[in-house]
């Protein structure tokens, strides 16, 4: 049976929060968000080892925080860049992992059901990200900020975490992203890189990131 890694990164500084502390680690009802996102892995039977990927100077911090995970878990500090985190995460799996599912720690609202998805999805596919359609009409502008193109609603997503990977094929695409010094934005971007088209996997609205003082309002409704 393959074997199922989840890394969640909650390295980032969170300075659009504004907050003396970073996002990860604020309250949402009785328990910081961080926590919040690793129990929803922590409870999904098919994910077999987690790792957390978190500043250096909070990695004490975030093991206190989940000390009461069941599943195997390790805590490991990030890099300088987000792929940097991420790989750093990768390579903390354990040897005999086959597919990754790497996730956003401030998604704390990411259901079981989604989780199952897109297992079911890699392992068909070996590259998916989770997504939703896009529910606004985007347009496409120059530098002035002039309307350039607008494209079929009807094609386009959100993109949203987890993404899920063959282990081997991600470490490939991080190895050379970092190796050529790309700056990316998730996961999937590393796999477009190096030629591999990811597939969508549909998600929910609700699987919100939790980056400013208004998400944190939002989000807090859902209690």
């Amino acid at each position: 049976m393959s074997k199922i890694g989840a890394v969640i990164v909650a390295a980032g500084k969170g300075t659009r929060m504004g907050t003396d502390i970073p996002k990860q680690f604020l309250m949402l009802g009785d328990k910081p968000i961080l926590l919040h996102t690793v129990l929803a892995f922590d409870n999904c039977n098919q994910i077999n080892e987690i790792v957390v990927v978190t500043g250096k100077e909070n990695t004490e911090l975030t093991k206190d925080i989940l000390k009461n995970i069941k599943k195997p878990l390790s805590v490991v500090a990030g890099g300088s860049e987000r792929q940097n985190s991420v790989y750093n995460g990768l390579c903390a799996l354990s040897e005999d992992v086959e597919y990754v599912l790497i996730h956003d720690g401030v998604r704390p609202f990411i259901e079981n059901k989604y989780i199952v998805r897109i297992i079911e999805d890699v392992k068909k596919y070996h590259a998916c990200i989770m997504g939703v359609k896009t529910k606004d009409t985007i347009k496409i502008c120059d530098e002035n900020g002039v309307i350039k193109d607008t494209p079929p609603r009807s094609s386009l997503w959100n993109a949203l975490t987890p993404q899920a990977f063959r282990l081997e094929l991600i470490k490939s695409a991080y190895e050379k992203i970092i190796s050529d010094g790309i700056s990316i934005t998730d996961d999937a971007m590393a796999a477009e890189y190096i030629g591999i088209k990811p597939k969508m996997t549909e998600g929910s609205y609700k699987n919100i990131k939790i980056t400013t003082p208004e998400d944190l309002n939002t989000v807090k409704t859902f209690f």
